[in-house]
C-alpha cells in the first residue's frame, strides 16, 4: 500500500521548507494543506519534489511500477 511510503515528505521539507497544516494520505493519492514561506512560495517545485522522491523511493524499495504511454511511472 502506498501509504507505507509517505515518509518522503520529511525529505522534501528539509530541501524546500514548508509547513504541513493538514495531510491525508489515501491508498492511491494524497491531499495536503501547506503554508509556504513568503520568500519562496513556489508550490510546484515542492509538489514535483514530492512526486519524484516518492517514485524513486518506491523503485529503490523494490516496488514494481508500470509505465504509462509517455514512459512515466503510472502511480
Amino acid at each position: 500500500m502506498l501509504t507505507e511510503h509517505a515518509d518522503v515528505l520529511g525529505d522534501v521539507k528539509r530541501q524546500w521548507p514548508l509547513r504541513i497544516d493538514a495531510l491525508v494520505v489515501l491508498p492511491d493519492h494524497l491531499h495536503g494543506v501547506w503554508t509556504l514561506p513568503s520568500e519562496d512560495p513556489d508550490f510546484s517545485k515542492r509538489w514535483q519534489a514530492i512526486k519524484a522522491q516518492f517514485t524513486r523511493r518506491l523503485v529503490k524499495r523494490g516496488i514494481v511500477l508500470t509505465h504509462d504511454r509517455r514512459g512515466e511511472y503510472d502511480l
